[in-house]
């Protein structure tokens, strides 16, 4: 198995209101090596983009509380001020964001957004060689007339061009890990293929590991290698992408898989949705997040948070039904 390049252990993250205090991140530990795909999947609302964020402590702290530990190689981001983040995000750890409308400054040109952050972290380049590394990396994700695009504002390209300028900015510095926060979202299938295809060959190029974060289990399918299935803001199960998608073991990842429409599926069956809703994370959850959608709940479940249980290599489910005292 190669080196890992992330170890997050025990990370929490807690949003401050006027009124309550969110547990929105409870209790995540991973691995991530050096050249893979992770995927995180769940939900809208089980927080995936909330654990992305704290990875590199983009939640602003006046409305957070964070836990835990972050290892980017022998650094703990977990500690680190905002200064010193400064010089791990871009360069060492690139993110693209989930909208690029919104991410993308409106009021500046195409390339100064992508000479921008490349010149902070390299300010020994002159600034004419930062514009010309700027259009190689516009055509490296395949927007056609690079040095014309660079003079474009957002709103005159499509959504998979600015979805390929995000990835070009976060690219930029060469960093060794890329955060990808639902990078397909609102963009039609075609779209979605090629941002995919790409991401995928740069990845092959520049062995850059990349943590990818979807509601869509297809996206998974073809590009991850690892996935982590999140629910109430835990980590329910995690396992190769083969295990997962032959062997479900927990639950919710069972009822997500069941509520995907599949061709090879008789027209006749009907979609099985999930039934109800998540639990309330500002409130204590001592049970299992899921029992009370889970149609194998037992007594216990309504009555401890059940850990992640061991069943094969790599493989973990965080269920009761896994437990050696429940074996017949």
């Amino acid at each position: 198995m190669s080196i890992s390049i992330l170890d997050v252990k025990n990370l929490n993250v807690f949003f401050r209101t006027q009124r309550q205090r969110l547990h929105a991140v409870r209790g995540i530990d991973f691995k991530l090596h050096a050249g893979e795909t992770l995927g995180i999947v769940g939900e809208s609302g089980c927080g995936k983009s909330a654990m992305a964020k704290a990875l590199v402590q983009l939640i602003p702290r006046h409305h957070a509380d964070l836990s835990g530990e972050i290892w980017y190689g022998e650094k703990n981001l977990a500690s680190y001020s905002e200064r010193q983040m400064q010089t791990v995000r871009g360069k060492e750890i690139g993110m693209i964001f989930q909208d690029p409308m919104t991410s993308l400054n409106p009021t500046m040109r195409i390339g100064k957004q992508i000479v921008e952050g490349y010149l902070r972290h390299y300010p020994e380049v002159s600034p004419k060689s930062a514009w010309s590394y700027a259009i190689d990396m516009l055509h490296m994700v395949g927007i056609p007339n690079p040095e014309e695009r660079m003079l474009d504002y957002p709103h005159t390209l499509s959504g998979g061009m600015r979805q390929r300028v995000m990835i070009a900015i976060a690219l930029a510095c060469k960093p060794k890990l890329i955060l990808a926060d639902e990078p397909t979202t609102a963009l039609d299938v075609t779209i979605q293929a090629q941002i995919l295809d790409l991401m995928k060959d740069i990845q092959t190029k520049t062995q850059t590991s990349i943590v990818l974060i979807t509601h869509d289990l297809s996206v998974v399918a073809k590009c991850c290698d690892r996935v982590l299935v999140m629910y109430a803001g835990k980590v329910v199960e995690s396992a190769t992408v083969d295990q997962l998608f032959s062997n479900p073991q927990h639950p919710y990842t069972q009822r997500l898989l069941q509520a995907i429409p599949r061709l090879d599926k008789c027209k006749t069956d009907p979609l099985i949705p999930i039934e109800g809703t998540p639990p309330n994370l500002s409130l204590p959850l001592a049970s299992c997040g899921f029992c009370a959608r889970c149609p194998f709940a037992m007594r216990i479940c309504k009555e401890q948070s059940p850990p992640l249980f061991h069943l094969g290599e790599e493989h973990l489910s965080a269920c009761f039904k896994h437990d050696p005292r429940m074996a017949p």
